[in-house]
């Protein structure tokens, strides 16, 4: 069995906590989520390209992404990550180096879908931020 990275390990507290709410449950339950809704949760400075191998491996669409940023009052954000219906002609670049934190900022405030491409299409939606 793998060793599960220390931040991500926090990350899962994090979330734990917050799913263990009633707050967390009614957010989730808003959002049309279930219990069977499958979580890939991460820690802000994670590869993309790690968490999106991540949600892949579930075999679920959609799946529900949570990213801890341990340093921020909201310290939950949520994106939900699955296959694009088309292709999209405009993508958002996202490097080797690029974190999902970074992608969770550049979908702050917005309601719009963006694509971009890992190994795959992907569409992401933000949900409202949560705090634990």
């Amino acid at each position: 069995m793998s060793r599960i990275p220390a931040e991500r390990a926090v990350a899962l507290r994090a979330f734990s906590r917050y799913i263990g709410s009633r707050e967390g449950r009614d957010h989730m339950k808003l959002n049309g989520y279930v219990s069977e809704t499958p979580v890939v949760v991460a820690h802000e400075d994670e590869a993309v390209s790690s968490v999106m191998s991540r949600v892949q491996k579930t075999g679920h669409i959609p799946v529900l992404v949570c990213v801890h940023f341990p340093a921020r009052t909201a310290d939950l954000e949520f994106i939900e990550l699955r296959p694009a219906s088309e292709p999209s002609r405009e993508h958002l670049p996202t490097g080797g180096s690029s974190t999902i934190g970074m992608l969770v900022d550049f979908f702050a405030g917005s309601e719009e879908r963006f694509t971009f491409s890992v190994s795959a299409e992907i569409t992401a939606v933000r949900l409202e931020p949560a705090t634990v």
